[in-house]
């Protein structure tokens, strides 16, 4: 599948076609409801010329209380369980389009734009047609005018197609102006016409937009012109309405200044768009008997009229294709895939048929884009969007959600198993190689899968069943797919009430801080801690670091939570340190990838120390090493400022993220924690065994501590030390305690050799 056509453009065409070769009115409005039922996926679509139902698809409630008819535009309204969408047709003609949807998801303001746009141009072919009726009847019994009339009825919507087809393939607006002036002057037979437009920013001016049969040196001379100084064209616009100039009737303020030379007789019509006036078309003549009737005058309008439809046509088709598609990749924005899963969800419960809908997450994608720069990102944006679609169906739809989120609507599938197929086979394409700028870059993906039961309509909840599945992967790891639940309501539900109640943590006093002891290899003596935290709470107990910090992280509050750990474990280190003078217990604080890219952090940590009176060399702030690949120049920045504090850094879960050696000096670091992963494969026959010596070698050749984590048992100690590993913790040392019990740890064993467990 290849990227995504611009779907209401494809709507207006074939709306525009199936409504521009009717010869009546009823059969237009026939042939509009029909389209645009099938356009707006509604149970019932009507068009009513006041009361009166001119024509309808499906069935209309004739006890349904009236919708709100706008003056311009469209309106959405909920009336008992339906949707309905009102749209006036033309301006003050009684007629109005209403689009009822029973139950499901509401009409959307991309959805109330394509039907505002649809209805403009149903506008003119009514009015076009009202125009040919008038004619027949002005003709009466005549045989031979009515059948002139009925040439010229022909002809004129012939004209007006021209242009209708022309609005709808987005042409552009000159090109649209050129075929107007065009129509106008060769149906009614005229020497010159011209379309004069209001300049924005100086209203009082007018600027040939389009002219034919203007000779050369007439159009640039006359090519702007003060409103006031423009003849029929300017009155035409002053008093928005048809004026008429011929040989009976000289005035100055009719007649053109001398347009051209020999005009025997001329006409403007002004040009509407939103109700203002904008502009004037006008024709002129050259022959001495010419004069400008109603037919003549309500033709001229019609075309008229077409200039404010192209105008509001090209805007709201740029802004529609700018909303329905994403500028990079091509793909569907977020609005047109659920304008399109309304669609087919509705399409589908008719048939008795389903549907599936994936949300595809990558990882790593930040990183990469952080690391070799946004330029590199957007390619690897691009190729992931190349990818999805090489392995999709032309009837799937394949969406970027958004900065690395891709949606995929997968119609026709009766059973789960084939969705989770094409998502396991698209999620292998994503893990080869992309070849970035030169170089090779991995990432992986996880993807949540929504699949819709028989006869659901309510497209909302299908994505959020999706985002679900896809939140629930994201926990389980990279590489997860998750098929959608009901129990992941239940989950979202208790998240969503964590989430709450993590707001206020800080402030009802629920957060503690437990502290596991870091120890010198050499001898076992304890050097400091490293502060944890843990969230009593009142009614949930004690909840895990792993359910809340993410949490946090994501919402944000990371950030105060943060700010209350630095202060209380630099408040309690300060406060032991006093205890056992020259002991120079240092405490170990975790930050997150939010407090790193603060530009307060150097502040909040210098009023810390100066508030608790901690010395700063005996603070260390601990970044994992994903953290600091993500724009590398910040955070060495920002690392820098810190380091002029006085406090020392630390690289958390070394050897598990991105870093490479150049990377590693530019960070002003002094202490390598070595991931529990690689301390694990000590003493086992394993190809990571040798992982340990070799990251210990690193520091030690850049002049770096090396702390190893997760150390559960003596058969590790020695290797570790035999290696030159500084320092340690782990649960054979000492699991995180809460504070008194690490009082008493410190107190009664230090400056003791630590054998065995502490506690």
């Amino acid at each position: 599948m290849t990227s995504m056509t611009f779907e209401p453009g494809r709507s207006v065409a074939a709306f525009i076609e199936a409504i521009s070769g009717t010869s009546d009115v009823v059969s237009a409005a026939v042939a509009a409801v029909d389209s645009m039922a099938a356009v707006l996926a509604a149970d019932t679509v009507a068009i009513l010329q006041d009361r009166a139902t001119v024509a309808v698809q499906g069935v209309l409630d004739a006890e349904m209380p009236q919708p709100r008819v706008p003056a311009t535009g469209a309106a959405c309204e909920t009336i008992g369980a339906r949707s309905v969408l009102t749209v006036a047709i033309g301006r003050h003609t009684g007629r109005r389009l209403i689009a009822v949807r029973d139950g499901g998801s509401p009409f959307v303001d991309a959805e109330a734009d394509l039907a505002t746009g649809l209805s403009a141009a149903l506008a003119l072919q009514l009015a076009a047609l009202d125009h040919v009726a008038e004619q027949r009847r002005y003709a009466g019994g005549d045989a031979e005018a009515a059948a002139q009339d009925a040439r010229t009825g022909r002809m004129l919507l012939e004209q007006l197609a021209v242009v209708q087809r022309a609005v709808a393939r987005r042409a552009p607006l000159n090109e649209i102006f050129d075929a107007i002036t065009a129509g106008a002057r060769s149906l009614l037979g005229d020497a010159i016409a011209a379309l004069a437009m209001r300049e924005g920013d100086d209203p009082d001016m007018l600027q040939l937009a389009s002219t034919c049969g203007f000779p050369d040196e007439v159009r640039h001379r006359l090519w702007r012109a003060p409103l006031n100084a423009a003849g029929v064209t300017g009155q035409a616009i002053r008093r928005d309405e048809v004026v008429v100039f011929d040989g009976s009737a000289q005035s100055p303020e009719t007649a053109d200044d001398g347009i051209e030379a020999g005009v025997q007789a001329a006409m403007a019509a002004p040009v509407r768009h939103h109700d203002k006036v904008v502009g004037g078309l006008f024709v002129a003549s050259r022959r001495p008997d010419r004069v400008y009737g109603p037919a003549d005058q309500a033709v001229l309008t019609a075309f008229a009229e077409h200039v404010g439809v192209a105008i509001e046509a090209a805007r709201a088709v740029d802004g529609l294709y700018q909303a329905f598609h994403d500028p990079l990749t091509g793909l569907a924005s977020s609005a047109l895939f659920r304008n399109r899963l309304v669609h087919t969800m509705a399409l589908a419960a008719r048939e008795k048929s389903r549907v599936a809908v994936v949300l595809f997450n990558l990882h790593r994608f930040k990183t990469v884009n952080d690391t070799f720069g946004h330029a590199a990102g957007d390619l690897l944006l691009t190729g992931v969007a190349e990818r999805l679609s090489a392995g999709l169906r032309a009837t799937d739809t394949l969406a970027r959600f958004g900065a690395d989120e891709f949606a995929i609507l997968l119609a026709g599938v009766e059973q789960a198993e084939p969705a989770m197929e094409v998502t396991e086979r698209l999620a292998a394409s994503l893990r080869r190689p992309f070849w970035i700028g030169g170089r090779e870059v991995t990432i992986d993906c996880t993807a949540g899968i929504a699949f819709s039961a028989l006869g659901e309509r309510d497209a909302d909840a299908l994505l959020q069943g999706a985002d679900l599945a896809l939140t629930a992967a994201k926990q389980d790891g990279p590489g997860c797919i998750e098929m959608f639940q009901p129990g992941m309501q239940v989950v979202r539900a208790r998240r969503a009430g964590l989430e709450m109640d993590l707001r206020h943590a800080v402030e009802r006093d629920q957060l503690v801080l437990h502290y596991q002891p870091i120890v010198d290899l050499s001898d076992g003596r304890v050097t400091g801690c490293e502060a944890l935290v843990r969230w009593a709470h009142p009614e949930r107990g004690t909840v895990s670091p792993l359910d809340f910090i993410s949490l946090a992280e994501e919402t944000g509050y990371i950030v105060s939570v943060g700010s209350w750990v630095l202060h209380e474990a630099c408040r309690k280190a300060a406060e032991w340190n006093r205890s056992l003078p020259g002991a120079g217990l240092h405490i170990t604080v975790n930050l997150s990838a939010r407090q790193i890219r603060r530009p307060d952090l150097p502040d909040l940590v210098a009023g810390v120390l100066r508030q608790t009176g901690l010395a700063p060399e005996l603070l260390t702030l601990e970044i994992t090493e994903s953290v600091l690949v993500h724009d590398v120049d910040a955070t060495v920045h920002q690392l820098h400022k810190l380091k002029a504090l006085g406090i020392k850094l630390a690289i958390d879960d070394f050897g598990t993220g991105y870093s490479s050696l150049a990377y590693l000096r530019r960070f002003p670091v002094d202490i390598l924690k070595i991931d529990k992963m690689f301390v694990d494969d000590i003493g086992v026959e394993t190809p990571g065994a040798s992982l340990t010596p070799a990251i210990v070698g690193l520091g030690r050749t850049l002049g770096l501590v090396t702390v190893a984590e997760g150390i559960e048992d003596a058969s590790q100690w020695k290797p570790l030390l035999d290696s030159g590993c500084d320092q340690g913790q782990g649960y054979y040392f000492a699991r995180p305690q809460p504070a008194e019990d690490v009082e008493k740890l410190l107190f009664d064993a230090y400056g003791s050799r630590v054998v065995g467990t502490l506690g």
